[in-house]
């Protein structure tokens, strides 16, 4: 897929592809890294808890992920 003549997944953000971001995200999740993964994210990141609210923020996601431990 294509878009402005540049392969879908090839602009770079903070040095890295979409994908490479996502790569690593999943890596971190799976070996619960939690600061690797809101390492990866903006800092108004936003997230829907299931049976919740919205939250936002990287501080407030990180708290969530404590509850994982």
């Amino acid at each position: 897929m294509k878009s402005g003549g540049m392969k879908a997944g090839g602009m770079k953000v903070g040095g890295m592809t979409a994908e490479e971001t996502i790569r690593r995200y999943y890596a971190a999740f799976n070996a619960r890294d939690w600061a690797g993964m809101t390492a990866l994210l903006t800092e108004d990141v936003a997230h829907d808890v299931c049976q919740g609210g919205r939250e936002t923020g990287r501080a407030a996601f990180a708290k969530f992920l404590a509850h994982m431990d």
